[in-house]
Order: C-alpha cells, then structure tokens, then sequence
C-alpha cells in the first residue's frame, strides 16, 4: 500500500546516507527501486510528499 511506501522510502534514505554514497555508488532512486517494488512514478510522488513534510517541519 501507499502506506509503507511512504514509510520504507525515508528509511530507505536514512540507510543510503549511512553507507556514504560518492561518485561511485548508485543514484538514490536507483537505491530505493532496487530495495522495494515500487513504480518510479511511484517513488516520484512518495519524495514529493516527504519534501512537503521535512519542509514543514523545519517552519514549525
């Protein structure tokens, strides 16, 4: 469901952080559609809505 996409992606870029991504290491997207069956389309609005939220959060 919509749901735990949109649990498992920022955990997903938590996790991707951690290994310290350079030049060499796979694109973000790249990580997370390999890490979990979703569409790009898919992930493309999960990012849109964690960018709204991360930004509210920071204008609390």
């Amino acid at each position: 469901s919509y749901d735990s996409i949109s649990n498992i992606v920022p955990k997903l870029i938590h996790e991707y952080k951690e290994i310290e991504p350079d030049e060499n290491t796979i694109s973000l997207n790249k990580f997370i559609l390999s890490r979990c069956n979703i569409s790009k389309s898919q992930l493309f609005n999960v990012m849109k809505s964690i960018k709204k939220t991360s930004h509210n959060k920071c204008e609390e």
